[in-house]
């Protein structure tokens, strides 16, 4: 993740991600993982995925042969694939270690990396390009697993972790991957209909430096690890920041992130729908199309909290073609309309008013 800060260690597994990170709080972790210490020279290709090929899965063995050296000092260097070598820790007695755990550091287990990757649907990674690296020692300057550009490390513990902190792990920093692939720092603009979609319009509290829980790239993070992980990187559906609505009740956050990869999303419909202007500057007179000829039963418009507005009109403007009437007021935002077809047939369609008259 982005720069954790130090945390406890409680087990529920909403803050499984802190208890990981056992270099930082006293806590015992459970389950299987090796240590890559003692690790042999390896040169063979990393582990790819089928459905993402360009994703490359880094051994910590491979980690050892092919990426790192031993500077004049002594000292262990990882060359990361920006180009900067950084001091590997190689001794849990380091002053940087404030738990010492078990005495060994202990690499995610290969095996269960693989299965968390292979857990989140592939159309959603097919087309970023990244290395990930099971890290056999931590670095010395981010001691915690972050992401990069087109890079995941994931640190060792102090302990063996369990499966469920590797799956959730993982996740995490490959939504890390998403966001840094299809919503970049750098277009501060480009987060505004995310920002609205999770109630995050305070960007006093909610920026990409704010408290942990707050910053807008954590958040996002965790929604793909609820969203689109396995069940192990899912656990009970809820996210670090406790005060923001859990993902799964947010209505239009699935639709918007399989926005971002065409053709990704199982179809929800058997017609195509399209709703316009986007944005614009009022919910009504907006036009509905369809791909085919149906009968809307009813429609139903949420805001960005999810909660239920009301029901506008859709009056026919020929066979698959209609007229949204909304005669209440309306605040600039992000909304989303569900379309219900007399077939029973339905859909979620995302809007957003810039100038609300």
């Amino acid at each position: 993740m982005e720069g954790i800060a130090d945390k406890s260690g409680r087990r529920t597994l909403p803050v499984l991600l802190a208890a990981a990170f056992a270099l930082f709080a006293g806590t015992g972790l459970t389950a299987a993982a090796s240590t890559a210490a003692t690790s042999t020279a390896d040169s063979s290709p990393p582990l790819t995925l089928p459905g993402a090929p360009q994703i490359r899965l880094w051994t910590p063995e491979q980690v050892l042969s092919q990426f790192s050296s031993v500077a004049p000092d002594g000292a262990r260097l990882f060359h990361q694939p920006d180009g900067v070598a950084v001091r590997l820790v190689e001794t849990t007695d380091d002053e940087r270690i404030v738990n010492p755990g078990d005495g060994e550091f202990h690499s995610m287990d290969v095996a269960e990396v693989e299965r968390a990757l292979a857990a989140v649907p592939q159309t959603l990674l097919r087309d970023l390009n990244a290395d990930i690296f099971i890290l056999p020692y931590p670095r010395a300057d981010r001691l915690s697993s972050s992401a990069g550009r087109n890079a995941v490390y994931l640190s060792p513990g102090v302990r063996e972790y369990s499966v469920e902190q590797v799956h959730y792990v993982v996740t995490h920093e490959v939504g890390h991957l998403f966001h840094r692939e299809y919503l970049p720092f750098e277009d501060e603009s480009a987060w505004d209909p995310y920002r609205d979609l999770r109630g995050m319009q305070d960007t006093e509290r909610f920026h990409f430096g704010a408290a942990h829980a707050d910053r807008p790239q954590e958040v996002f993070a965790e929604d793909f690890r609820v969203l689109f992980g396995g069940d192990l990187a899912r656990g009970d559906g809820s996210i670090e920041n406790r005060t923001l609505e859990r993902p799964e009740n947010v209505i239009g956050l699935r639709e918007f992130f399989l926005g971002f990869v065409e053709d990704s999303a199982q179809p929800v419909a058997a017609s195509t729908w399209s709703l316009y202007p986007r944005p614009g500057r009022s919910l009504d007179g907006l036009t509905l199309r369809a791909s085919e000829q149906t009968v809307i039963r009813r429609l139903d418009l949420y805001d960005v909290r999810g909660r239920r507005l009301g029901s506008p009109d859709a009056l026919g403007r020929g066979p698959a073609e209609w007229t949204v009437r909304w005669n209440e007021p309306t605040a600039a935002g992000a909304y989303w309309v569900r379309v219900e077809t007399v077939d029973r047939e339905t859909v979620v369609l995302p809007v957003r008013v810039v100038s609300p008259r």
